[in-house]
């Protein structure tokens, strides 16, 4: 997102900002569905998960509570991993140079857990699924194709060209809408 679309932004927020304060509850409920796509979390909620300092002559824990949670270091005589199993699962460094892949991309990658009973494909159906890597010399698409396929939503005589990159959430503390 360029500057300009930047201010846009933080000039539509700021307004909306503004008119959640004169709405009754009910109509903020539906507001901050409206903008943010969930339902915001009352007041009452948000407070409830705020860390408050431990109060003066707050009873200090004994020292079996403190030993109990603890993290305790391998036992001694514990089997120590083979080193090819060590080697399995080592994280290797991304190339230097390596694309970051955009939010989107990460988010079509996640995997969610499986159901519980839920059948495993056979090999042929993961084969099939397989990403194959781009061929070596692969024509890479113009830049006027590429933001052919990009959504618009202002339409192709748009003055302002958007790729929606932010996330919009409501700063209780602040109480105004705010983007990531």
């Amino acid at each position: 997102m360029d500057e300009k679309q930047a201010r846009i932004v933080e000039r539509l927020l700021k307004k909306l900002s503004a008119l959640r304060a004169t709405l009754s509850d009910d109509e903020r409920m539906v507001l901050d569905h409206l903008i943010v796509g969930e339902q915001a979390p009352a007041q009452d909620e948000v407070q409830a998960h705020v860390l408050k300092p431990a109060k003066v002559g707050a009873k200090t824990p004994g020292q079996d509570e403190v030993r109990a949670h603890a993290l305790n270091p391998a036992k001694v005589g514990a089997k120590t991993p083979a080193q090819d199993e060590v080697r399995a699962h080592v994280l290797k460094p991304a190339k230097v140079g390596a694309k970051t892949p955009g939010q989107d991309e990460v988010r079509a990658h996640v995997l969610k857990p499986a159901k519980v009973g839920a059948k495993t494909p056979g090999q042929d159906e993961v084969r099939a699924h397989a990403l194959n890597p781009a061929k070596v010399g692969a024509k890479t698409p113009a830049q006027d194709e590429v933001r052919a396929h990009m959504a618009q939503p202002g339409g192709a005589d748009s003055k302002v060209q958007w790729v929606s990159t932010f996330h919009v959430f409501f700063d209780p503390e602040k109480e105004e809408y705010r983007y990531i």
